[in-house]
């Protein structure tokens, strides 16, 4: 079997406790300084002298004299701590400009109604605190895009995430005044076939399709989509802007679709899907992230009523 390099053999912290009894000179006084006994360190450079294969130091009536090859390892050990320290140094520096910024992932529709709205209060943990906001129709993985938080409309999708459900969104169907002008509303869901259906292209993984289930409201609503009669839009954006200009029906949030000044048909069919916040459980070492967390938390329990549609009962977004 080959022989084991001095780097597969050694405690790397020995090297540490030689460094320092060969600049203070003195077992007794490295001893005081490293906080541990005065035989433990000698029986620590021992065995380093043990893996070295030589002797580092011989006492003298003054303390202790390093031998030349004790002499060779301290410029070695020097050179070794410096280049550790300046790596600590960049690593410390690094951490911090990290540790500056939070990132938060959420949709379209609660970023622009919801999120931005709060982001001057939000702002207010730190002055050094800076904000990174994707906002997207992807559902975006903590893990890949080293990101602090997700608002997750729908499932959480990621069995490595921890977070809590904080409410739900509603959902209706909504129009423009010009579209309802053009065409009669529908009386029932059995009439969304008849309708030009605004939905999304098939490469969005939507929460909808795997939250709901049965004959409900979103299920009927896509069963009707699939028919082909409309347009698929790929951002949630693009779904409101395309109704707006009376291209047809869609199937969105309550409080964002009358936020934009929609009109909602079917005022009897609601559906509703849970709202998460969703974070590793490492992004409580931080401070920022701590307090990110509290505030986001706080606020989505308190626009309870207003992401349900219910928007009489509570405040739009301050």
């Amino acid at each position: 079997m080959a022989a084991m390099s001095l780097a597969e053999c050694t405690n790397w912290d020995l090297f540490r406790l030689f460094f320092v009894v060969a600049r203070l000179g003195s077992m007794n006084r490295a001893a005081r300084q490293l906080g541990i006994s005065q035989p433990t360190l000698s029986r620590r450079l021992t065995e380093l002298e043990r893996d070295v294969g030589a002797p580092l130091l011989f006492r003298t009536p003054a303390g202790v004299a390093l031998t030349q090859e004790g002499e060779a390892l301290r410029r070695s050990t020097a050179n070794m701590i410096g280049a550790f320290e300046a790596f600590q140094k960049e690593v410390r520096r690094q951490i911090g400009m990290r540790s500056s910024i939070v990132r938060v992932s959420a949709s379209e529709g609660m970023t622009k109604h919801w999120l931005l709205p709060r982001l001057k209060r939000l702002r207010e943990i730190g002055d050094n605190v800076q904000f990174e906001i994707y906002s997207t129709a992807h559902q975006h993985s903590l893990a890949s895009g080293d990101l602090d938080f997700v608002i997750r409309i729908g499932r959480t999708g990621d069995d490595e995430l921890v977070g809590k459900r904080l409410g739900q969104v509603a959902f209706g169907i909504y129009a423009s005044q010009d579209y309802l002008k053009s065409r009669p509303a529908p009386q029932s869901l059995s009439d969304l076939p008849n309708h030009c259906l605004i939905g999304q292209t098939p490469d969005i993984s939507s929460p909808r399709r795997e939250t709901e289930g049965g004959p409900g409201l979103i299920s009927q609503f896509l069963a009707a989509e699939a028919l082909g009669r409309g347009v698929k839009v790929s951002q949630v954006a693009g779904q409101f802007a395309a109704t707006s200009l009376g291209l047809g029906l869609a199937l969105l949030a309550i409080p964002f679709a009358e936020a934009e000044g929609l009109l909602r048909v079917l005022p009897g069919e609601v559906a509703a899907l849970d709202v998460w916040l969703l974070r590793r459980k490492e992004s409580d070492m931080r401070k920022q992230t701590r307090q990110v967390r509290q505030f986001l938390e706080r606020e989505l329990r308190a626009s309870k009523y207003w992401l349900n549609g219910r928007l009489d009962q509570d405040a739009a977004p301050r």
